[in-house]
Parts: C-alpha cells; structure tokens; sequence
C-alpha cells in the first residue's frame, strides 16, 4: 500500500499531483520544483511487489525518476497540474500546456534511464482534474472558460488538443469549476460552473 510522499517530507517540496502509471508513483508541481517529475522506482523484478515508496535515483532502469519537464513556448512547463495515463503514454497537463511522456518514443514505459517529454500544445491547463472519455482526455484551459479534448488525430497521426467549445460557447457560459464524467446511454460529462 502507498502510505507516505517518501522525498516529498519536506514544506516547498509537497506536490500539487500525484498520479500512478507504468508501476510507478508520479509527483509533481511541488512549490520548490513545479515542473520536475519524480517517479517511484518500478515493481521488483524478482517478486513483482510495488515500491511506490522507494525513490531511490540510480543508473538502473528500475530506479526512480527525476526529471524536469518543457514545453515547446517558453522552455519551461510552469507548474505541473496532472498525470493522466495512455495506452502509449503519460499525458500531464501543466500550466504551459499539454506534453507527451514517453521512453523516448511511443509504447516505450518510462525508466531511470529513458524518459522524455514532447509538448503537444501550449494551452495552459487549468488547475482541477481532467476527465478520461475513451481514449480522449477532456481538460479545462487555463482561465476556466474553454473545453479542450486531448485526443488522437488520424490526418497528422498524432495526439493534439481540440477546442470543444469552438462551434458551442454554450457549453461553457462562464467558469467551469469542475468535470465529471457519467457512462450510461448516452454519455455525458458534467461540469459544474461559477
């Protein structure tokens, strides 16, 4: 079971998210490093037992990550605001934009010795948690008024990020606070508003 923050035991180093993906645990937008992402060493390869406490650095690929993050704007990322897995990769969503976690390209886990980021957009995420809807991620932009999808996009074979309130500034007359996502027939996200 997952008990403490392990590094994170310090003021200015609590972080803003935490997240699980790949067997380890994620932190990041800490006040002291908003855009570095810590990652927990991966499962023992012997008996299969997590170790989301353990974050321990090496020059293994089983040991633990720390590595600051850029967006393609302003070579910085702000602050970290979440983590939210792919079947390929770590979406995380900072107050700069969107970015691509990977091992060096798609479908490659991260590692204590491959990791990297690619922004994918320089919309500013707002500060609540995003919604997963199938494959595609559903975020607020920073400022709280603009819907965003994160999704994959066949014409340029990549993800990108789709203003979903482009065609219907309806969808969000005024500040959204919150989303919720309800499956049944048909689906539907909630959004609770200022």
């Amino acid at each position: 079971a997952y008990v403490s923050g392990g590094i994170v035991a310090k003021k200015g180093n609590y972080p803003a998210t935490v997240g699980f993906y790949g067997g380890r645990c994620l932190h990041g937008g800490a006040f002291n490093d908003p855009d570095v992402l810590h990652g927990s060493r991966s499962p023992d390869l012997t008996t299969g037992e997590n170790r989301f406490e353990d974050f321990t650095v090496g020059a293994n690929a089983d040991h633990a990550i720390v590595f600051p993050l850029t967006s393609a704007s302003l070579s910085s990322v702000d602050r970290i605001r979440f983590f939210m897995g792919t079947r390929q990769f770590l979406a995380v969503g900072t107050y700069a934009g969107m970015l691509k976690v990977n091992g060096g390209s798609d479908s490659v886990p991260l590692s204590g010795t491959a990791i990297e980021s690619f922004p994918v957009d320089s919309y500013g995420v707002a500060d609540m948690m995003p919604v997963s809807f199938g494959t595609d991620i559903l975020y607020v932009q920073r400022g709280g008024s603009t819907l965003f999808s994160f999704k994959y996009n066949l014409m340029s074979d990549g993800f990108e990020s789709s203003d979903e309130t482009l065609q219907s500034d309806e969808i969000a007359l005024g500040v959204i606070n919150q989303l919720a996502y309800v499956q049944g027939k048909p689906n539907r996200i909630w959004a609770s508003m200022e």
